[in-house]
């Protein structure tokens, strides 16, 4: 009797420890899951800048939002920038969107960043600038080779 109900005992702490090790388990990957994921680097920060480069005497209006975050309204003027900093989802579905205005003729509605078009494309930053006849965007800011031009809407 004492022997069967040690191997019961035994039985039930093993069982005990099984459910506690899947639990632990369990939340780790959780964990880890919910963690921003960058494709250059584990918890790497991304980054937007855009500059105006409109000119002397132009000021870039400036409004930058995501499902999340409302960056709200920034004046920019001529050689300024503006930069964010954020991390990509796990999903890679991240994505900012920026109403741009200036000389209050000139605007437009501009995705500056799309996790899926600009993960790989930017490194880790994306980089913007604001021209009399458009957006345009560079993955690297030395080389200045254009990846992306959008028009202004007049």
């Amino acid at each position: 009797m004492m022997m069967m109900m040690m191997m019961t005992m035994g039985k039930s702490n093993s069982m005990v420890s099984t459910r506690s090790s899947f639990v632990i388990l369990f939340v780790m990957a959780l964990i880890i899951l919910c963690q921003p994921y960058e494709a250059q680097g584990i918890f790497e920060k991304y980054h937007v800048n855009i500059t105006n480069d409109l000119g002397v005497g132009y000021v870039l209006k400036v409004h930058c939002k995501s499902k999340n975050d409302d960056l709200g309204w920034k004046l920019l003027d001529n050689g300024k920038f503006y930069e964010w900093s954020f991390h990509m989802n796990f999903l890679h579905t991240t994505l900012f969107f920026c109403k741009m205005e200036w000389s209050d003729i000139h605007s437009g509605s501009f995705v500056v960043f799309d996790a899926n078009r600009d993960m790989v494309r930017c490194d880790t930053v994306c980089f913007w600038s604001a021209r009399q006849d458009g957006l345009y965007g560079y993955s690297d800011v030395h080389t200045q080779k254009t990846d992306y031009y959008f028009k202004w809407s007049s």
